[in-house]
């Protein structure tokens, strides 16, 4: 049995757009316009971009605090109004014009927050950045994993488990690095533990995380009070690593104290963001990476390896794919995917889509050939049988 395609099918038709992002960007736009703008504070901020002992020096800008909110509540509003001409259009509001948006309106905060006194805007960035590292890094290890078909709930614990052997492995050792290698091994042998029972025995992969959340903290918590608090000196006082200034780099004012005046963590996250998107899709691996997380059984229909998600998800003879288009609108179209397999999936896995159809396109389903007591009298092409409820 052979089936019948319409060409540019899909092609004709349009995912739904949602209109969260433009009214959320306006309801956050009015309020920062009013509550930091209009009824704002009137007091002055001095925004310093730079320290006195810097070598390149700006002076700091002096600006009442109300007229920053109002002048980027402003800009807030013209945001969300693009927003809502993107969304008309059937278009998806740019990820760059989301992150400007969020960056004015936190910098129409700190204002307010800091009406009278002065606003360090170099060592709040450098600051943020210091603590981003640890998120970006969990998050690295949270896209691998969703590449590859495992929701990855144990970030949490795998930081835990990273950060508390760093701790008592350079407190002992009295070597920083040593510590740092032990707390990657300790992460990637718990988010093993993971990958054993998610995917080898199909147990419920968000169960599994939060467990290992629950079990990681709890035995940190009980080594830290029978341990640690009673040694601290000598097992829980790791020390820092050096600040490493990249030379010239450094000096940039605003932005080079802030990203190029870090330790070595730092740096190394700055190395793995771009090395991680190079490897997903740049590079065989990732790409079986993640055609067995995406795709998992045409990536074993064409041989790939099951080790590369640790081993791929299995499935029996008895597994049934079912896939059901049905015009759910005059303009819209659902297609529901279903697989069943009662020697491995414990309930259905169903995926679900809804299509629109672009302005002046016709909407052509088809079926199997076979069907020749419902083709089309004009070109013989089989056309669906609408079935009743």
């Amino acid at each position: 049995m052979s089936t019948v395609v319409t060409p540019g099918l899909f092609s004709q038709v349009d995912a739904l757009v949602s209109k969260k992002t433009p009214y959320l960007m306006a309801a956050f736009a009015l309020f920062v316009l009013v509550a930091f703008g209009f009824v704002g504070k009137t007091d002055i901020v001095a925004f310093q971009w730079s320290k006195e002992e810097d070598l390149i020096h700006l002076p700091d800008f002096l600006v009442a605090s109300n007229v920053v909110g109002l002048v980027l509540g402003t800009i807030l509003v013209a945001i969300a109004a693009v927003s809502f001409v993107l969304a008309q259009r059937k278009r998806v509001t740019p990820l760059w014009l989301t992150l400007v948006f969020g960056l004015l309106a936190v910098v129409a905060l700190l204002a307010w927050l800091a009406a009278g006194n002065t606003l360090p805007f170099a060592f709040i960035l450098g600051n943020a950045v210091v603590l981003a590292v640890p998120l970006a890094l969990g998050a690295m290890g949270g896209i691998m994993s969703e590449r590859v078909g495992v929701v990855n709930i144990a970030i949490e614990g795998q930081l835990l488990t990273g950060a508390f052997l760093a701790a008592v492995v350079g407190s002992l050792t009295d070597n920083l690095y040593l510590g740092l290698v032990v707390a990657m091994i300790g992460a990637a042998l718990l988010s093993m533990v993971l990958a054993v029972f998610s995917i080898q025995y199909l147990v419920d992969q968000i169960i599994v995380g939060v467990v290992l959340n629950v079990l990681v903290l709890g035995i940190t918590n009980f080594l830290y009070a029978q341990w640690l608090s009673n040694d601290g000196q000598n097992s829980n006082f790791p020390g820092t690593f050096p600040i490493i200034p990249i030379p010239g780099l450094s000096l940039i004012p605003i932005i080079g104290p802030a990203l190029f005046e870090a330790r070595i963590t730092t740096y190394l996250a700055y190395l793995i963001i771009p090395t991680l998107w190079f490897i997903l899709f740049k590079t065989r691996l990732g790409l079986r990476a993640r055609a067995v997380g995406e795709h998992p059984l045409a990536a074993d229909t064409v041989g790939i390896k099951e080790n590369v998600r640790f081993r791929n998800v299995p499935h029996s003879a008895e597994m049934r794919i079912h896939e059901q288009m049905r015009k759910v609108s005059p303009n819209h179209f659902e297609n529901v995917v279903t697989v069943t397999d009662p020697a491995y999936l414990s309930k259905p896995w169903q995926w679900k889509w809804v299509y629109q159809r672009r302005p002046n396109y016709k909407m052509y389903e088809y079926v199997c050939e076979d069907n020749r007591e419902y083709a089309d009298p004009e070109t013989g092409a089989a056309r669906m049988r609408l079935s009743k409820p």
